[in-house]
């Protein structure tokens, strides 16, 4: 059976790669069909990828697109990444979330086939997990975070903190509701190989330290979390490698410190 035929709408094309493009289309074309978890039940007669949901750093392409049944438009999420990834991703959904339900994560609808049997896989494509739109599922309007905090200066980095600390507070029931305390510090990268940082900050100055038993200086200035995401959110519209952003009211008193996007 041929694959599921891609649109890309108007609004959207002129702002994708030739190459993301190919990436998406071979990898939705793909996506599951039939009864047993993991597949749509229907075939939809198209695809149409209505917006790109993420610029492709990470090394993923998340877009939202609408599954066309005759007249019917079906919203949803896809994340199309390495087939590594991707069963991961499936695999993390199966164990961790779909046995505990919550607004806070939609679910994954269906994979593309590779992810339910790796023999099915071509090499060199990606593969693909299809979620509920976020906006369906919850039942509420849904803003991407990256774009809050980018477009919404100072104002959008207070709304943006009060989001991800209700995130944060909300993840706890369900990803750490059967954790174990460790006996001893780990670090974090130890923990999760491909956990790494997309923000760095580098202290350009230190004043009002404090010398801590060890003999090492220690600031005493905490720094604010709008402040860290205005770093990042002043770096990612700039074209600059790095920009300076100063805490507090910017007094000679005040540390400033520089967000550097890590490479």
């Amino acid at each position: 059976m041929p694959g599921i035929p891609i649109i890309f709408a108007e609004t959207v094309a002129p702002n994708v790669s030739e190459h993301d493009r190919r990436r998406i289309d071979a990898a939705l074309r793909r996506i599951a069909i039939g009864d047993p978890s993991g597949r749509w039940q229907e075939r939809p007669d198209a695809i149409l990828v209505t917006a790109m949901l993420t610029d492709g750093r990470s090394g993923a392409l998340v877009v939202r697109l609408e599954a066309q049944y005759g007249t019917q438009r079906r919203c949803r999420i896809a994340k199309v990444s390495s087939l590594a990834s991707a069963r991961a991703e499936w695999r993390a959904f199966n164990d961790v979330l779909k046995p505990v339900p919550s607004i806070l994560c939609p679910p994954i609808e269906a994979v593309t086939e590779g992810v339910l049997d790796p023999g099915l896989a071509l090499p060199g494509e990606d593969e693909a997990v299809i979620y509920t739109d976020v906006e369906q599922f919850a039942g509420a309007a849904a803003c991407n975070l990256e774009y809050l905090v980018a477009t919404a200066g100072s104002a959008g980095a207070d709304r943006a903190v009060a989001v991800i600390s209700r995130l944060f507070h909300l993840a706890g029931d369900i990803f750490y509701s059967d954790c174990d305390t460790a006996s001893t510090l780990r670090e974090r990268l130890m923990v999760n190989l491909s956990l790494g940082p997309d923000l760095e900050l580098d202290a350009i100055r230190y004043e009002d330290q404090e010398v801590a038993a060890d003999g090492q200086a220690r600031s005493a200035r905490w720094l604010p979390p709008a402040a860290v995401l205005a770093a990042g959110a002043t770096c990612a519209l700039g074209t600059a490698p790095a920009a300076v952003v100063p805490l507090g009211c910017g007094t000679p008193s005040q540390p400033n410190h520089r967000g550097r996007r890590a490479q």
